[in-house]
């Protein structure tokens, strides 16, 4: 049987007054079972008679994870909100009703749009505003199988969790750890590792992508994008071409498409499952020479959806790519007739033909200064938004690259990032539509009055080393520090990059 995981806020009436006291637990049951009727099952064989009152149901949500439930306390604790006298640890009292609101907004918005970062995923251990604390966030460290084998913890649940999935995991990860060509990129959190990447090189420039696995506690919280780009800095530096990767979870395919893979095949009955379960195949490849017109782009879309022939159940097939076209933000692949063969959005495209410049890669790139602790919550939290004052309004920033500089006490660029795409409005629109996916409150983005942006970006990664002012404008790079978003020519960002390096672990 299926189960889901349900939290459930409850209180009386009496209790829901001035400073509103509430219950926050957590209760299990079937998957087909309404998360209200679980949540009263269990507050019903709470209450009985120990209470006068009816109980009053706030909520009750299906959520990821039991961890939900237990950063949610951790959190209402540091606030100096949990009630040491009650009978049990999971009554908290809010200093008001508002604040009690604002709880549930954010519970029930992040169901809304399946984003718990809010609630968890953060370190807790990097205190500091350093560039190394800046690495530390970021959290991802280069190993061999050999110092690998120090992570029991990891190891363990490496084995419980993925041997179901493919019989003989124990076996295989064994020999893994014993093979010096397999490279384990592991990520931390609090000096705790809670994930890794594992690849291996191939022939003729060919890797692949072994597992690639985070902790319950810390999904959706940026891990996974942290461990796939450390390892495409690896594969650059190796010059390796194509890396595929295969999946039993279904769920992790969109992951994979956002990071340029794309899926080839199914197999089926590989590794003998229960329920037939199917694998997934999917590819990147990886081009490093850029395109120097428009030709160039159509070979290498010919080269990543070749035409197919003709089936007994496709008797078109899929007609050869003969134009490519920037239409709206959208790479539009159509045939010799126009007709369209494929339609991508322009970051989609982007990472595809990643690393590898495009044609369509603006020329136009952007520098924006940000106080180092904010950088490291962007890197501690998996937050993919940066909130500011609205500059160059008819600019179509998508795709647009990003330098990162991190002001005093490190003064100098520190990270690199791409534009996804970029909103503007007011800080109460703005931040109810992406608050979960940026690192300021409502009151730090600005008043209601003046219009303000909101940047959402990708492919965020630290640089090798910091590159300070000095050497930024003895290279010329920059004129001066910057104040606030403006934008810089291409070549500059290249200078820069080339001047730092990206951090490979």
């Amino acid at each position: 049987m299926e189960i889901q995981i349900v939290l459930y806020i409850y209180s009386f009436p009496s209790y829901l007054r001035e400073q509103p006291r509430v219950k926050i637990g957590r209760t299990s049951g079937s998957i087909d079972t309404d998360p209200t009727e679980l949540a009263w099952q269990r507050i019903r064989s709470q209450v009985k008679t120990s209470h006068p009152e009816e109980p009053k149901l706030l909520g009750a949500v299906t959520v990821p994870g039991e961890w939900i439930e237990t950063t949610i306390h951790s959190q209402l604790k540091n606030k100096g909100y949990h009630i040491s006298e009650a009978p049990g640890i999971e009554w908290f009292k809010f200093p008001n009703q508002k604040e009690l609101q604002n709880f549930l907004d954010i519970l029930y918005r992040s169901i809304i749009i399946d984003d718990f970062s809010e609630f968890g995923g953060g370190r807790t251990d990097i205190k500091g505003d350093s560039f190394d604390s800046i690495i530390s966030a970021f959290g991802v460290k280069k190993l061999s199988g050999k110092e690998f084998r120090n992570e029991s913890d990891l190891i363990k649940i490496l084995n419980d969790e993925l041997s179901p999935l493919y019989p003989g995991f124990p076996q295989w990860f064994d020999k893994t750890m014993k093979s010096s060509d397999s490279v384990f990129n592991v990520a931390y959190r609090d000096k705790q590792a809670i994930g890794v990447a594992i690849w291996k090189p191939k022939v003729n420039g060919i890797a692949k992508l072994s597992t690639l696995f985070v902790t319950e506690d810390y999904r959706r919280s940026g891990i996974g994008r942290n461990l796939i780009l450390t390892c495409f800095e690896q594969w650059k530096a190796e010059l390796i071409r194509r890396v595929f990767v295969t999946t039993a979870k279904i769920e992790l395919v969109p992951f994979f498409e956002r990071y340029g893979f794309w899926v080839e095949g199914i197999g089926r009955e590989i590794y003998e499952r229960e329920k037939h379960l199917p694998e997934w195949f999917l590819t990147k490849l990886f081009f490093y020479e850029s395109d120097q017109n428009n030709l160039d782009t159509i070979n290498k879309a010919k080269i990543l959806f070749p035409s197919i022939t003709s089936t007994f159940y496709q008797p078109k097939g899929r007609e050869e790519i003969s134009q490519i076209e920037l239409k709206d933000g959208n790479i539009q692949l159509s045939a010799v007739n126009n007709s369209l063969i494929y339609q991508f959005s322009l970051h989609s495209w982007l990472n595809l033909t990643y690393p590898a410049e495009s044609v369509y890669t603006p020329q136009t790139a952007y520098i924006i200064p940000i106080e180092p602790q904010f950088l490291i919550q962007i890197f501690q939290k998996g937050k993919t938004v940066y909130y500011g004052r609205c500059v160059h309004k008819k600019f179509d920033m998508r795709g647009g690259l990003i330098l990162f500089y991190a002001s005093s006490p490190i003064s100098g660029i520190v990270a690199i990032a791409r534009i996804v795409n970029r909103y503007i409005g007011t800080p109460n629109k703005l931040y109810n539509d992406l608050s979960n996916r940026g690192v300021l409150t409502l009151e730090e983005i600005g008043s209601e009055e003046k219009v303000q942006q909101a940047v959402e970006f990708d492919f965020l990664m630290p640089l090798r080393q910091v590159i300070h002012l000095n050497d930024l404008l003895s290279n010329g790079v920059l004129n001066g520090p910057p104040q606030t978003m403006h934008s810089l020519p291409l070549e500059r960002y290249r200078k820069a990059v080339e001047l730092g390096g990206i951090y490979a672990g």
